[in-house]
């Protein structure tokens, strides 16, 4: 935060074009979570079932931003998650290239809920002359606002995501079950408890 304001304050006062670039790397700084790691090919493709890592899968996880190939053969991972639930899907059975293909509509349905909550911010947060009128203190303020916002879209987004899981879950069940095995609902008398209970 203290560097942000630094190097606004030099902007403002005409000091360096670096400064003006400096902002942008230090805002995602400041809002990036990310989990960066470099590691060993082997070691990652050792967490992957044999046989379903292959070159070609390397490339197009390269070509998504999963993955970076080093000059010196490691893998650099941006967000070792990627991996992590990657290798997960893989070892319950789900084929590496269909993950690659959800991550892939994945990223064009958060980008756009990104937008939208950087819209929300642009609307109600951001004051109406921030482009005529933002000191440096002020702009400070605004990058903590923005990454309590980012906190804030984490939780809701996985909270709708959880409900989501849920709805679809109970229906799928719903049809897997045979209608015939299902419990039904029994009458009780005064004071007494069905121990059926819905799928």
């Amino acid at each position: 935060m203290a560097g942000i304001a630094r190097l606004l304050e030099e902007w403002e006062q005409g000091r360096s074009l670096d400064a003006i670039v400096g902002v942008e790397s230090q805002l995602d700084v400041l809002l990036s979570d990310r989990h960066a790691v470099e590691v060993d090919a082997n070691d990652v493709i050792s967490r992957f079932p044999d046989g379903s890592m292959t070159p070609e899968l390397v490339q197009r996880a390269a070509a998504l931003g999963l993955v970076e190939l080093t000059d010196n053969g490691r893998f650099r991972l941006p967000d070792r998650r990627f991996v992590d639930t990657g290798a997960a899907l893989a070892q319950l059975g789900v084929p590496l290239d269909a993950v690659l293909d959800e991550w892939q509509d994945l990223v064009t349905r958060t980008d756009d809920m990104a937008s939208r909550f950087i819209g929300l911010f642009e609307e109600h947060l951001m004051p109406p002359d921030w482009r005529d009128d933002l000191d440096s203190e002020q702009a400070a303020a605004l990058a903590g606002t923005l990454a309590k916002l980012q906190l804030i879209a984490h939780e809701v987004v996985a909270a709708a995501l959880d409900a989501s899981l849920s709805r679809a879950g109970r229906e799928r069940v719903r049809q897997l079950v045979p209608t015939g095995t299902r419990p039904t609902e029994q009458r009780v008398g005064p004071g007494q408890r069905s121990t059926n209970r819905p799928c």
